[in-house]
């Protein structure tokens, strides 16, 4: 390959994410990573700070590792301080290593720091870095006889941000709504890190829940309306934890101690109420099913969710349905296939 067209394709590359706006660019990079090192447990998370934009998790059953990735646009040098205040930020939020991703450079202090660093392990990728690997691995990149050329149709995918899409927050991804209760509780009882949430879920039920997972369950429940954040005095962050709303009260009051109990009422209006279920909704033609591919379709479609993490919505939004019953049914759990009975139509369900 002509060194001349590499450098090429690397500024066009450059270029094109510097134009980006910051959501499209945290999924490009989301898929890079999951491109080039293989990964399935990874999403973009919505830290404004100085935090992980992007964590996940290698490995599963015999080893595992959380990690996180801070991105940088800026077209100076990323200096020393910020190496300090990120990797802070990942340990508390309870990462075990991290890399740090920039367009530009990283000053040659950052770089020493880097390498200094005692508590976690950080890696640099700069811009150079960055579009090396996108064209040696070919994401979004087609290499071919007369040079590399970008990859129309992996780069189509990002078209979609120009439309009004639901957050990816606002699509859940916490699998058990039995886990909701001992959520509630540990809010209740002013668990206010991550950690201690994910070792009192661990405690008081059979699932390993990490930190990240823990982050999932609030969400959740913060999406159904049964905790809200605690604003700082200018309302403009959650840096100091969330409290249960109102029904968030009732619901922990109905459940009697039990960690295992579901307000299977409650939660069937509170989950068809919400965006990407309505959005499901439409998708419904009378007489007929959706199947789990379907689902994975319109989640990548009518949200901001790209990659395999489309795949683990779908899947948490199919267990939701089986739990409750509401308006979407499933009405085999061995079978990933999906019904709409509006209002008034329950009748055949049950009768079938």
């Amino acid at each position: 390959m002509d060194h001349s067209q590499t450098e090429d394709m690397e500024d066009e590359l450059l270029d094109r994410m510097y134009n980006m706006d910051n959501e499209p660019f945290k999924h490009l990079c989301k898929l890079i990573l999951e491109d080039v090192e293989s990964l399935s447990q990874i999403e973009v998370t919505q830290d404004r700070s100085f935090g992980p934009q992007i964590r996940g998790q290698v490995g599963d059953q015999l080893l595992a590792a959380e990690f996180g990735v801070h991105l940088f646009r800026h077209r100076s040098a990323v200096p020393e301080v910020a190496i300090n205040e990120i990797s802070s930020k990942f340990e508390d939020t309870g990462c075990q290593f991290g890399t740090l991703i920039t367009l530009s450079e990283f000053s040659e202090d950052a770089v020493t720091r880097a390498e200094e660093l005692d508590g976690i392990a950080v890696r640099l990728i700069n811009g150079s870095d960055l579009t090396s690997i996108m064209i040696d691995e070919e994401v979004g990149v087609i290499k071919g006889s007369d040079g590399p050329r970008l990859d129309k149709s992996f780069w189509a995918q990002f078209d979609k941000f120009n439309n009004k899409l639901i957050p990816s927050r606002k699509v859940p991804q916490a699998d058990s709504l039995q886990l909701l209760t001992p959520t509630l509780r540990a809010i209740y009882n002013e668990y206010r890190e991550f950690n201690e949430m994910a070792e009192y879920l661990r405690k008081n039920s059979s699932k390993h829940i990490t930190e990240r997972q823990a982050h999932y369950y609030v969400t959740a429940a913060e999406l159904v309306g049964l905790v809200k954040p605690i604003l700082d005095p200018h309302g403009q962050s959650t840096v100091h934890g969330w409290e249960l709303t109102e029904d968030g009260r009732q619901y922990l009051k109905k459940s009697d101690g039990d960690d295992e109990f579901v307000d299977t009422k409650y939660l069937e209006h509170a989950i068809d109420s919400l965006d990407i279920v309505k959005r499901i909704k439409d998708n419904f033609e009378e007489g007929s099913g959706l199947k789990h591919e379907d689902l994975v379709e319109i989640i990548e479609t009518e949200t901001t969710v790209t990659g395999t993490t489309a795949e683990r919505r779908a899947t948490c939004l199919g267990k939701w349905f089986w739990t409750i019953q509401g308006d979407i049914k499933r009405p085999d759990r061995s079978k990933r296939r999906y019904e709409y009975y509006p209002d008034g139509a329950m009748d055949s369900f049950f009768s079938s």
